[in-house]
């Protein structure tokens, strides 16, 4: 008995997972930063590692073509067919067969929002002469922008800051 056909739309596809899917066709990222993961490119020979997907987005970019997209632009290219070829592909048996996962976004455990400790006039020295280096005049700099202390995680940073118009 033949084993069942499942039937992928594009929207279908476009919701599995590219990381997932290329570990099934065997290949697995030389490294991992962040949200993005660099490989051998599948689509070509390469010196260095230049094809990248993102975690976060679920696309993919091949530095060396200039060229990207979601899983269907991936399998279209990678076996050289229609789109309606590689739907009927994914559905097959073959490809089917290995665990192919959804696409699910990660939550970022490692985020720290950004607070806003406090609001001053310019006066580090630092940041002064930072704006001269920049050529912008000291009179224009104190009356549109501030000092602003703020943090991220446990650092705390002072910056140059204007407020946008929602405040």
């Amino acid at each position: 008995m033949e084993p069942k056909k499942r039937f992928f739309t594009c929207d279908d596809a476009k919701d599995l997972d590219i990381v997932n899917f290329l570990s099934n066709l065997g290949f697995e990222p030389t490294k991992i930063r962040n949200q993005d993961c660099w490989y051998w490119s599948p689509l070509r020979l390469e010196n260095t590692p230049s094809f990248k997907v993102n975690r976060k987005l679920n696309r993919w970019y091949d530095h060396g073509i200039g060229k990207g997209g979601n899983l269907i632009d991936f399998g279209i290219l990678y076996h050289d067919c229609t789109v309606k070829d590689f739907l009927e592909k994914l559905g097959s048996a073959t490809l089917s067969s290995a665990t192919i996962k959804p696409f699910i976004p990660e939550v970022n455990n490692n985020y720290f929002p950004l607070i806003i400790l406090n609001e001053t006039n310019l006066k580090s020295a630092r940041l002064l002469d930072y704006l001269n280096l920049r050529h912008v005049p000291l009179s224009v700099a104190q009356e549109f922008c501030q000092e602003v202390t703020y943090q991220v995680g446990v650092k705390t940073y002072n910056a140059i800051g204007f407020k946008n118009d929602s405040g």
